[in-house]
């Protein structure tokens, strides 16, 4: 499982279109559609469906689960990447305030 995968996701989840998922993510829509198929292969249970090409996509309790773990886990990437950052940087910054330095 990719993190890329999980964002593609949750961005599907949460815009329910994948016009819109593979504009935001500069994707072609055949890109979010095989990456829904991974995901359901990966994990072995359908994630999404539509009725109909009109139809709004439901999301199926599977579905809900990947959505829920994958924005905390999305979450904690960012998170990580941030402290790796910083670990690096060997900055010190030091500040006043002008009224402390006028007394």
């Amino acid at each position: 499982m990719e993190f890329r995968d999980l964002r593609y996701f949750i961005d599907l989840v949460e815009s329910e279109s994948y016009h819109a998922t593979a504009q935001k993510n500069q994707v072609t829509q055949p890109a979010i559609s095989a990456m829904v198929k991974r995901l359901e292969e990966e994990c072995g249970v359908q994630l999404i469906f539509k009725k109909s090409s009109r139809a709004p996509l439901v999301i199926t309790p599977a579905g809900q689960v990947l959505y829920k773990r994958a924005k905390k886990l999305v979450k904690e990437e960012n998170s990580i990447k941030i402290k790796v950052k910083r670990a690096n940087a060997n900055n010190f910054r030091l500040g006043y305030s002008e009224l402390a330095g006028k007394a």
